[in-house]
């Protein structure tokens, strides 16, 4: 998270890749906490969540049983118009929520 931290000392703009990667990381070790405290920061920085930002989110609540706080990270998807291609898997003998990203439009 440091380098991260840092990347405006060095001229570099963090954008939406960039926090994914970093939300990607706390909530593949559990730091959800953490995670919405990044993703919080997007807003002030200019940058705006996509369908994986949220599907990083969504799968971490889910696996946190925290069903309730997953169902508004699906309303502020929705509402931000990010499009995304629900697919239901079974992992590990757990149903969980897979966003495949969609950018093309008709």
């Amino acid at each position: 998270m440091e380098v991260f931290r840092k990347m405006g000392e060095y001229g570099c703009s963090p954008d939406t890749l960039s926090f994914n990667n970093l939300i990607e990381q706390l909530c593949n070790n559990g730091l959800l906490a953490e995670a919405e405290e990044i993703y919080g920061e997007m807003d002030g920085k200019g940058v705006n969540p996509d369908e994986f930002t949220y599907g990083l989110l969504m799968d971490t609540c889910f696996e946190e049983n925290r069903p309730d706080v997953a169902a508004a990270y699906f309303r502020k998807m929705v509402e931000s118009e990010c499009f995304p291609i629900l697919v239901l898997e079974c992992l590990r003998g757990k149903w969980k929520i897979c966003i495949s990203r969609s950018t093309s439009q008709t």
